[in-house]
Parts: structure tokens; C-alpha cells; sequence
């Protein structure tokens, strides 16, 4: 929490967490889930974990591939 030092009243403002939407296939979405379940995770969890050890430098980016299917883009 940070407080903002009003004179009048000090107020909390609190940190929001960042929500981010992307879109899977259904078979990805389905296989990942499972997965994440085996090893008794969330899938917002695994995601946060791979995405922390890529910003830090620990993992590559994977390469683009032709198998991969396009998804559209939200509307």
C-alpha cells in the first residue's frame, strides 16, 4: 500500500495487479490446463512463472514456427 500524505485525510491507494487476455486454441488451452493441474498449479501461475524467468533473462523466446495457427486479435 502507498499512502499518499494528504493534509486533509491520508487515503490508501492501493496497487492493482495488471490483467492481461490473450487467446489459445482450445487444444492448447485444454492441454496446458491439464497440465498445470498434474503438477497442482494454476494455469495463471504457470504463466506468471514462465513470464518472470523470461523477463529475467533465464528463458529464450521461443522461434516462430509455420505449425503455429494464427488466432485473431480481439475486435
Amino acid at each position: 500500500m502507498v499512502y499518499n500524505g494528504s493534509t486533509k485525510r491520508d487515503t490508501v491507494i492501493r496497487k492493482q495487479n495488471k490483467s492481461y487476455r490473450f487467446r489459445l486454441s482450445d487444444e492448447l488451452f485444454e492441454a496446458a490446463l491439464q497440465k498445470a493441474k498434474r503438477e497442482d498449479m494454476t494455469l495463471a501461475q504457470v504463466l506468471r512463472r514462465f513470464l518472470r524467468a523470461w523477463v529475467a533473462g533465464e528463458l529464450e523466446t521461443p522461434p516462430h514456427t509455420e505449425l503455429e495457427e494464427e488466432i485473431p486479435e480481439d475486435e
